[in-house]
């Protein structure tokens, strides 16, 4: 139980964290339509991102992000072996990511948060 209080004030600390730097920030916004992740977003789902609130898709990244890590971090907190733990953690990096990614993406793709022309 103790692990799943760590977990929520992980995901929370990261949320803000991220709110903050990012969707706040008008500038750093800006430079956002050019991350890793909007990029990924992009290239697989074919979406132009210039149609869409980037505050919004920001904001929602924001909180895939902090449910990737808190989750990876509340699975591996279970397990004892080091070596195993490094095993899990990376496998699931990938799985989160494309799991939670392929979500988001294909809501964007139907049309979520898209601007009004």
């Amino acid at each position: 139980m103790e692990n799943l209080y760590y977990s929520i004030t992980l995901f929370f600390t990261i949320y803000l964290l991220y709110f903050l730097i990012i969707v706040c920030s008008k500038k750093r916004l800006n430079k956002y339509k050019k991350s890793t992740e909007v990029l990924y977003l992009t290239y697989k789902y074919k979406i132009d991102i210039n149609n869409y609130n980037i505050k919004k898709v920001a904001n929602l990244l924001a909180i895939s992000n902090a449910f990737i890590l808190s989750s990876i971090f509340f699975i591996s907190c279970y397990i004892e072996n080091i070596f195993l733990k490094f095993l899990v953690v990376f496998a699931l990096v990938f799985a989160f990511i494309i799991l939670i990614y392929g979500v988001v993406g294909n809501e964007l793709s139907k049309g979520l948060f898209k601007e009004k022309r």
